[in-house]
């Protein structure tokens, strides 16, 4: 059913620039009715990425606290923020607060909404898994690759079953709906490990980073749906042109002071009206069933 919806994407990635290859097989043990590839693609493995990131800046001489609870950062000319046991004050021209969502009170928060999203690790058979990354179009998604462990061993990731954070969707339960969707598809395979993990969904699609609205000299970076890799790096690369009052092509692209609840639009509505019915529903009544 969802043949011509792969062929858009194929459409607005060429549109884009990104050369895809259309009329190809999936390199999946069952059948599948349409697809589209992405050549010269690289992975990689975000432990080592985050584990070099920190060597380089100890060699730059820049140190890093673990296990340290920051409070929500004060704006304005000297911008500065406490530990949260009130020890410490942190001093700085700029303060990047790069927390997955802000930290304290924004209107961030009600233009990013958050999702849950599982994956299950498992053993398989030699060759029976892609050597590569293949999603689905389902609603939700469903996603495998595969990599090798330190002994050698091939191991299949699949994961999916995203859902908003606090609905549990009438008592399904999200990893046994990956192991039975991969069960249908990778015959023999056997879960060996599971892993959760919250990601938000911006209102219109794109990420919020820049300058925090009503913070002077404070930075967020926010909304990158499931795609923290990219814009982790992207951002990265956006903020340290902007603290450094370096002009960055994307920045007003990405700019947080784009939103409004008015270019939200019903998105917007529609997800912030399922908080409150969440919030009214779980905390004073038990007979709520609609936002009206």
């Amino acid at each position: 059913d969802d043949v011509a919806t792969v062929a858009e994407e194929a459409d607005a990635a060429e549109a884009a620039g990104v050369h895809v290859e259309r009329g190809v097989s999936a390199p999946l043990p069952h059948p599948v009715e349409g697809a589209i590839r992405v050549p010269d693609q690289a992975d990689f493995d975000p432990l080592a990425f985050v584990h070099g990131l920190a060597r380089g800046l100890a060699d730059e001489g820049l140190q890093v606290f673990e296990h340290t609870r920051v409070a929500p950062p004060e704006g304005g000319a000297r911008p500065q923020a406490q530990t949260a046991d009130g020890r410490f004050t942190i001093r700085a021209r700029r303060i990047v607060v790069a927390t997955h969502t802000p930290l304290g009170v924004s209107p961030l928060h009600t233009a990013v909404a958050p999702y849950d999203s599982y994956a299950v690790a498992f053993r398989v058979p030699d060759g029976q898994a892609p050597d590569a990354l293949v999603f689905d179009t389902a609603d939700p998604y469903h996603y495998a690759r595969t990599f090798r462990t330190d002994r050698g061993e091939t191991r299949l990731i699949v994961g999916g079953a995203d859902r908003k954070t606090g609905h549990n969707h009438e008592g399904t339960r999200p990893f046994d709906e990956v192991v039975a969707w991969t069960a249908a598809r990778f015959p023999g395979a056997e879960p060996v490990g599971t892993w959760s993990g919250m990601w938000f969904q911006p209102v219109d699609g794109l990420p919020f980073i820049g300058e925090a609205p009503l913070a002077e000299n404070v930075y967020v970076a926010t909304g990158f749906s499931g795609d923290g890799l990219l814009w982790g790096a992207a951002s990265g690369r956006i903020l340290a042109d902007l603290v450094r009052d370096v002009h960055s092509p994307f920045a007003d692209v990405v700019s947080p002071s784009r939103f409004t609840p008015v270019a939200g639009g019903p998105t917007w509505v529609k997800e912030n009206l399922d908080v409150a019915v969440s919030l009214v529903k779980d905390r004073f009544v038990s007979d709520v069933g609609s936002a009206a």
